[in-house]
């Protein structure tokens, strides 16, 4: 695991005081997956179901008018995209501080970062896996938008 810009491991849920909160009255965190500049991950139990989410949880400091005006316009991008290499976007959701969060589709498993440094990839297997990222990208660029943050982890 990588350390985050806090000095804590990216899925470490005993280093991250969000764990046990609510959201938005409906999701319960579990665990923090991963952390970047912009926004921490976690996953989280919907209360009202038994399914798990990914809650993307935007930095609070980050919710100036401009930016606020621009995660609503990601958001209604990513509403309208459905594809089977791209997480589903289920939910919109401010938290207890006034912070963006998007409720995703969990998705179970290993990152390609932690597969990659744990062993070298054969070269169909690379072919395969950049072939998918490739479908994918090609599919939100048709839509017109554009992923400029594309990485293994």
């Amino acid at each position: 695991m990588q350390p985050s810009t806090n000095g804590q491991t990216e899925g470490d849920a005993t280093a991250d005081a969000r764990i046990g909160t609510l959201i938005a009255e409906r999701y319960r965190i579990v665990r923090l997956i991963g952390r970047g500049g912009m926004a921490s991950v976690y996953e989280a139990a919907a209360t009202a179901l038994t399914s798990r989410v990914a809650l993307k949880v935007f930095r609070p400091e980050l919710a100036d008018g401009d930016e606020l005006r621009r995660h609503e316009a990601e958001v209604g991008m990513l509403a309208g995209l459905n594809h089977p290499g791209l997480v589903t976007l289920f939910d919109a959701v401010t938290d207890e501080r006034g912070a963006a969060v998007l409720v995703l589709e969990l998705v179970d498993g290993t990152d390609l970062r932690e597969v990659m440094d744990a062993r070298t990839l054969p070269r169909p297997e690379v072919a395969s896996i950049g072939a998918i990222v490739a479908e994918a990208l090609a599919y939100s660029h048709g839509t017109g938008i554009i992923h400029r943050d594309v990485k293994p982890a």
